[in-house]
């Protein structure tokens, strides 16, 4: 199965490619499923693949339908991972902690990010 993640009016949908071209909201079936972390959430409670959850919720009704294409040219087509927001920093080895602490005008910022809990 394909899945798509779409703002569908004003509302986040996850959808599954039925056909070339076609849609089918997950969401409109079921509401708790509006993204592909909802759906990999489900898989993991139930124990079941994230396809066979689809498949289960496409089995207990019509969902909406709706144009793969018009969603991509509307600019409705969102990413298909939610990212969780990631912070980085370039402290990786205890000499290259020291030389970004020599360069530093807040030395104290590389060390609080090389000691933080990974």
């Amino acid at each position: 199965m394909r899945y798509y993640q779409a703002s569908v009016h004003g509302h986040r949908h996850l959808c599954v490619e039925s056909q070339e071209g076609e849609l089918i909201s997950l969401t409109s079936i079921e509401p708790r499923l509006k993204s592909l972390n909802d759906l990999f959430n489900a898989s993991t409670i139930s124990g079941s693949t994230a396809d066979a959850v689809a498949q289960g919720v496409l089995d207990r009704g019509a969902g909406e339908k709706l144009s793969y294409s018009a969603l991509a040219d509307s600019g409705a087509l969102l990413p298909p991972i939610d990212a969780k927001e990631v912070w980085a920093f370039g402290v990786t080895y205890m000499d290259s902690m020291r030389e970004r602490q020599a360069e530093s005008g807040t030395p104290d910022v590389y060390a609080k990010v090389y000691n933080a809990e990974r």
